[in-house]
Formats: C-alpha cells, sequence, structure tokens
C-alpha cells in the first residue's frame, strides 16, 4: 500500500473499532496522505476486511528497529 520511503514516514498509532490510526511525521506527508486516503482504504479492506476508516495524525515516529538474524 506504501512505498518503502513513505513507510519511514509513518507509524501505527492505534486499531480500534475499525478504524486505522496512522502517525505521520509532518504535515506536508499528512496532507500527501489526505489525498491518497481512499486508495489506500480500499487496499486495506482488501487485506483486512476490519478496517472501515483511516485516520491520520501529526507526530514522532520512532526509528525503524534493525533485526539480527
Amino acid at each position: 500500500v506504501l512505498t518503502p520511503q513513505e513507510r519511514c514516514h509513518v507509524a501505527v498509532a492505534y486499531f480500534r473499532k475499525g478504524v486505522l490510526g496512522l502517525k505521520v511525521d509532518s504535515s506536508s506527508r499528512l496532507y500527501h496522505m489526505m489525498l491518497h486516503r481512499q486508495k489506500m482504504k480500499e487496499q486495506l479492506a482488501a487485506f483486512c476486511a476490519e478496517i472501515k476508516d483511516i485516520r491520520f495524525t501529526v507526530g514522532a515516529i520512532p526509528a525503524p528497529v534493525e533485526q539480527s538474524d
């Protein structure tokens, strides 16, 4: 659903009552995500029928954790 570049700027904040809350790292990124919200919602709903809506907020995104083998 998201490109690898976009994934670095987005984190899951919550999932409650069919609403997926995503945190983005800037207001410009928030605007970009809002433009693609419907497409994202359709793609995610095809993957997980429980997702009914997506909500975005601006906030700090934790640094990715590197996995060791």
